[in-house]
């Protein structure tokens, strides 16, 4: 295969700060006194005008390339240094698939400023070349983690336009030296039948030493029905797969199955949560991962789980959460009456976290059983008892059932724990959108929390208050489109001392397609 070359060397890197105001919100709602939730620190987080990868070849040019936007993005959070967090998003998306690189920002001061590392080499236009194994014309699927003890790992799927060839790729963050290490491959294939897809990656919390970190995907199967000129894709098949690292990134097990959901099933959006171990025996930090597991693509779904007691040597069959009764997300005001375009959102992508206090295990998605079945709201349930058994789903979204119809639909939902124990859910919807002006689409992205205590357990609708809008409204027709209008198939969302930091692209302009923003919404 033809090796492409940078033409032009990546921008230097630099750090971008915000205004003495903003840092001075920042620094007030981390030790803020109980009160009103409150929207503070409000800060772009990616680059805001051109492009940092400069001029590369990222392999044939075919789709729309949107360059300048930033997508997709994931956050985590330092357990050493809860000031010190770290984004990793999509730089400069294609129409048809991936995007230019995978880049990320870090943080050491809580938010208030961000320093890009671009050169991820996980894709020709981030550094990666043949030597380093990130030989490849696009990247995908952000994903950061940090271990126990501070060191931070980035997964993503790396991907050609040229050909079939794809990998998983892991590098881990040299702190000393500032910089991006080789990747190391968990699997590599160069086959059109199949796609290893969908990936997250998840530190272990209870190895203090940063040895156990988990990556996990689907690998899809297909098969092109000969009828259809080889536009439509048959799943055939689409496994759980796995690899673990048990010696801090040096090297990885090989990646292997671990659910096989059988013919003509899929699983998507596979995610890993650790419990804690706690004194009374009742969670013993097992692995659970979710995952929306998918019949015949769309036919019948449900949100599942399956869960390894030996940190991902063994696991069990798969425990049923609920069923996923998911719409997708449609343009409430197209802008003609024959087209309706998509809204490409974390339609089929659960989200899960753990209260490292008790080990509570929550889990959030798109579901529309709450609306009549007419559009999605976003979905919560529970599990006291390590995903054994979970709570009846609630909606959770505050979004009001008033206007049209499809005003009211919520999507791409995030959820995680502040170290208090507060629950928050995170989701973008319509409410404030105008119809009647079809080049605009008013997109917000909100925050919904809840604080269990005794007499509050969260599985009431009631439980739930809302934060107010984060950013105000953007115009979601500014997006890239990527077979729909698309700012990412998830968010971030991380709990921090005092609160929430949230993580999420904003569409802007034509010639700055979309942005990611951060803002620390303190807890009540």
């Amino acid at each position: 295969m033809a090796r492409l070359q940078i033409v032009r060397p990546l921008r230097r890197r630099h750090t971008r700060r915000v205004g003495a105001a903003a840092i001075a919100l920042v620094i007030a709602a981390s030790t803020a006194a109980a009160g009103p939730a409150a929207v503070t620190g409000f800060t772009a987080v990616s680059n805001r005008g051109g492009s940092p990868l400069g001029v590369c070849r990222d392999g044939p040019d075919e789709g729309r390339k949107a360059l300048n936007s930033e997508v997709e993005p994931w956050v985590a959070v330092d357990p050493t240094n809860p000031q010190r967090m770290a984004v990793a998003h999509q730089q400069d998306r294609w129409s048809n698939g991936g995007a230019r690189g995978v880049v990320a920002e870090i943080t050491t001061d809580g938010g208030a400023s961000w320093t890009p590392y671009n050169r991820t080499k996980t894709s020709f236009c981030t550094g990666g070349r043949a030597r380093n194994d990130g030989d490849f014309e696009r990247a995908t699927d952000p994903w950061v983690t940090f271990a126990p003890n501070g060191d931070l790992f980035l997964m993503t799927l790396s991907i050609n336009q040229s050909d079939p060839e794809h990998a998983m790729l892991v590098t881990k963050f040299d702190a000393s030296a500032g910089r991006w290490l080789r990747p190391r491959t968990l699997i590599r294939q160069r086959n059109p039948d199949f796609l290893n897809d969908k990936n997250s990656l998840t530190a272990d919390p209870n190895e203090a030493d940063g040895s156990h970190v988990y990556g996990v995907w689907d690998r899809v199967g297909f098969e092109r029905p000969r009828s259809s000129g080889g536009d439509f894709f048959l799943t055939l098949q689409g496994p759980t797969y796995f690899a673990r690292t048990v010696d801090g990134g040096r090297t990885w097990e090989p990646a292997h199955v671990i659910f096989d959901p059988g013919d003509f099933r899929q699983t998507l959006g596979n995610q890993i949560v650790v419990s804690p171990v706690l004194p009374n025996g009742d969670s013993s930090g097992q692995l659970i991962n979710i995952f929306s597991l998918i019949r015949n693509v769309r036919s019948s779904t449900k949100v599942a789980v399956v869960r390894s007691f030996d940190q991902g040597t063994t696991w069990t069959a798969e425990t049923v959460i609920d069923d996923m009764f998911v719409r997708g997300t449609s343009d409430p005001d197209p802008d003609s009456e024959t087209r309706r375009d998509a809204i490409r959102g974390g339609g089929l992508i659960p989200e899960a976290a753990v209260d490292m206090a008790n080990g509570n295990v929550y889990a959030v998605w798109q579901d529309s059983r709450f609306n009549d079945f007419d559009y999605d709201g976003i979905a919560f349930s529970r599990s006291t008892d390590g995903g054994a058994t979970w709570s009846e789903p609630i909606e959770v979204n505050k979004t009001p059932d008033s206007g049209p119809a499809l005003n009211r639909q919520a999507f791409t939902p995030s959820v995680a724990v502040a170290p208090d124990g507060t629950i928050a859910v995170t989701h973008y919807d319509f409410r404030n959108n105008d119809t009647s002006v079809h080049s605009r689409l008013e997109t917000d992205h909100w925050l919904v929390h809840c604080h269990p205590s005794g007499a509050v357990d969260c599985t009431d609708a009631a439980d739930w208050e809302e934060s107010p809008p984060i950013g105000g409204s953007f115009n979601m027709k500014a997006a890239p489109y990527a077979r729909g209008y698309f700012v990412g198939d998830y968010a971030g969302l991380a709990g921090v001392p005092g609160g929430f930091y949230v993580i999420f692209s904003r569409a802007r302009t034509a010639r700055d397609p979309a942005t990611v923003f951060g803002a620390l919404i303190p807890t009540t």
